[in-house]
């Protein structure tokens, strides 16, 4: 399911994954501060949106993987997606339940334990765009599960086309020294708000 669509470039692409790392950035010291540990990440990369670019943040390998899809609204719209994977999911469920260890099935408790994190993930990577750009940006309701990577991937290729057309992908991978399997958090634009921003901060190309 190849995507041939061009990706931004030139001037456009460098404001776009600037935009990218700064959002990043704000979002990794809100998980830094909620698991009392540092945060490593790489720094954004762009692609379209298809099953073999998404698999390069999210993993190929059917594993069973903690998802959190967030859309957004205002005068930009897309989606945040987060994906955590069991020892990343692990770390932040000691933290918040306050244990030594965390056992047994994922419960209703531990996914919205999960949700609020990403939430809260979201709304500082959100902040942080918005106050790059000048726009108005406002979150929508967040929904979790838990599934195999390859159903999240095809899952969210499925949202994309439907409610996001020639939308682009601005993602990248995270970690701590506890949750060496990397992570990842991925933000969806719709094509016309990655005009809106290029109109914004006055960048053509």
């Amino acid at each position: 399911m190849k995507d041939e669509r061009e990706l931004p470039g030139g001037p456009a692409a460098e404001t776009l994954l600037e935009m990218g790392n700064i959002g990043t950035g704000s979002s990794m010291a809100s998980l830094s501060h909620i698991i009392g540990e540092k945060v490593c990440y790489a720094p954004p990369v762009m692609k379209t949106v298809d099953y073999d670019g998404l698999a390069e943040w999210i993993g190929y390998a059917e594993e069973n993987v903690a998802a959190v899809l967030i859309p957004f609204t205002g005068d930009i719209n897309g989606m945040l997606l987060q994906i955590y994977k069991e020892e990343m999911t692990d770390v932040i469920l000691r933290k918040l339940l306050n244990a030594e260890q965390v056992s047994g099935e994922m419960d209703g408790q531990m996914l919205d334990l999960l949700k609020e994190t990403a939430n809260i993930m979201a709304s500082s990577y959100l902040t942080g765009l918005s106050a790059c750009v000048g726009l108005r940006i406002t979150l929508s309701d967040s929904a979790v599960s838990m599934d195999m990577t390859g159903a999240i991937i095809t899952a969210l290729i499925g949202t994309a086309a439907g409610t996001f057309p020639g939308g682009i992908c601005i993602g990248n991978n995270f970690s701590t020294a506890e949750a060496e399997q990397k992570s990842c958090m991925l933000m969806v634009l719709r094509e016309d708000s990655i005009s809106e921003i290029m109109k914004a901060v006055e960048v053509s190309g």
